[in-house]
Formats: structure tokens, C-alpha cells, sequence
């Protein structure tokens, strides 16, 4: 993952404004070829409930990423669109309240 102790910089700098700010803590893959994202809060480690629209970047390099998607937080998590055909390797990062909640994730859509 690139980026990643980017995205931990930023959201420790956010920590004491809002101790319940929401980090992603796990990935997996989605039959239809996209991705489940949970959230966890950062002050307790309870589900995820931050406010906002996670928004999603995602593309077949870093550099060609693009926003597909913006989706609340729900029940500590979020899934996103189909984001490829299966097979297809995709990078894909989250950004919520404008703080990067991943770094840059490569994943290869085999489902």
C-alpha cells in the first residue's frame, strides 16, 4: 500500500479535534467486482460511524485515479461500485472529511 504512512500522519493529526474519527481496518473482495471497506472509531476501536461521504478514487494506475463514488459510512462500513472487470488490477484509495482513511491500494479484482 503507498501512501499508507501518509494517510496514518493525517489521521493522527486528527485524532484530538475528533477522537472518534473513523479509520479503515479492513478490505475484502465483492462478487461483482468491487470492495467492502470496514471502519473502526480511533479513540475505542468501536464500528465505525463517522459522519461525511467517503470518497472513493479509483483507477487502473495511481496516476490515473479518479473519484467513482461518494458513500456514507454505514453499519462500519461501505462498498463501493463495480470498479473493473474481474481480473483487472485496480488502485484505490479512500478520503473522508478530506483525510485520506487508506493509502493507495492496489487490488486485483478475482471474484
Amino acid at each position: 500500500m503507498s501512501g499508507y504512512n501518509l494517510a496514518v500522519q493525517n489521521m493522527l493529526k486528527l485524532f484530538p479535534a475528533d477522537p472518534d474519527a473513523s479509520f479503515v481496518w479492513f478490505i475484502g473482495g465483492l462478487d461483482f467486482a468491487a470492495l467492502d471497506f470496514g471502519f473502526k472509531n480511533m479513540d475505542d476501536g468501536a464500528e465505525g460511524d463517522e459522519s461525511g461521504l467517503c470518497k472513493v478514487f479509483s483507477g487502473p494506475t495511481p496516476h490515473d485515479m479518479i473519484l467513482v463514488q461518494r458513500e456514507p459510512i454505514a453499519e462500519g462500513g461501505m462498498q463501493t461500485v463495480t470498479l473493473a472487470g474481474i481480473g483487472d488490477t485496480v488502485y484505490v484509495q479512500i478520503i473522508l472529511n478530506g483525510i485520506p482513511r487508506t493509502g493507495i491500494i492496489k487490488w486485483k479484482l478475482l471474484i
